[in-house]
């Protein structure tokens, strides 16, 4: 790997988890187009869900207790069938497609991102209700679809949470429980289906440092800058990323 490429990589792990820390939007939604990029190939998707699981694991035993098991069960339930779609748009879907979907998904988010601020600042926000159980399922197809696909499980987690009436740190522990799950299952599908190659795992031990360090300055950050503020950052980049 040339050394420009690393160095982008290294980059925007540290800059992606900088973000997440301190903003709470997702890592891979920053960091996959940039790993795609620089890898220009789609094993950059696997190192995302490595490093993501590295990183994750440290905090699941904390996060577990305050997630929503009602709704975790659904999730796990709906993810299951999701899981080998994703599988097949990650075996089958050519770089260049790949690199599409990334760009599509990031820029419908960034715009809901944007949405939900606006409908928020005109207090349009109607009363938060607990969804159908229905949608607890869908969550969990959508992030089984988006997971070893894309590696982007997060984006459903977020936009089904988006309006919950749950407590912040239930919906926190629940968001990340998820997502982890999802990630986990991903990785193990693909390493029995399509296997891992041994420069992959070399290149996500490789950066998971970096992504470690930069979460903890963003925590650091996200004590003293306006939040709002790096939130907006933080959109202006999904939008250059996806575009």
């Amino acid at each position: 790997m040339a050394f420009a490429d690393w160095l982008l990589l290294t980059l925007a792990t540290f800059g992606a988890a900088l973000v997440q820390s301190a903003t709470g939007f997702g890592f891979s939604i920053l960091a996959v187009p940039v790993f795609l990029l620089a890898l220009h190939a789609v094993e950059a998707v696997q190192i995302n869900i490595i490093v993501t699981i590295l990183i994750a694991l440290s905090i699941l035993p904390t996060i577990w207790r305050e997630a929503d098991k009602t709704f975790m069960r659904r999730f796990v339930v709906g993810n299951l069938p999701g899981l080998p779609a994703g599988l097949l748009i990650y075996a089958f879907a050519s770089l260049f497609v790949i690199k599409l979907l990334v760009a599509a998904v990031i820029l419908l988010f960034a715009g809901l991102i944007l949405h939900s601020r606006k409908r928020a600042r005109r207090r349009e926000t109607p009363e938060a209700k607990r969804p159908p159980a229905v949608a607890d399922y869908a969550c969990g197809f959508g992030a089984g679809v988006l997971a070893p696909s894309l590696g982007m499980p997060g984006v459903a987690v977020l936009m089904y949470f988006a309006d919950s009436p749950l407590h912040e740190k239930t919906i926190r522990g629940t968001a990340l429980t998820s997502v982890i799950f999802a990630y986990v299952a991903s990785l193990v599908l693909q390493i029995l289906v399509l296997g891992i190659d041994s420069r992959t795992l070399v290149i996500a031990a490789g950066i998971t440092p970096f992504a470690i360090l930069g979460g903890h300055l963003g925590m650091v950050l996200g004590r003293w800058v306006d939040k709002r503020r790096f939130q907006m950052f933080a959109v202006a980049l999904l939008f250059a990323t996806g575009g």
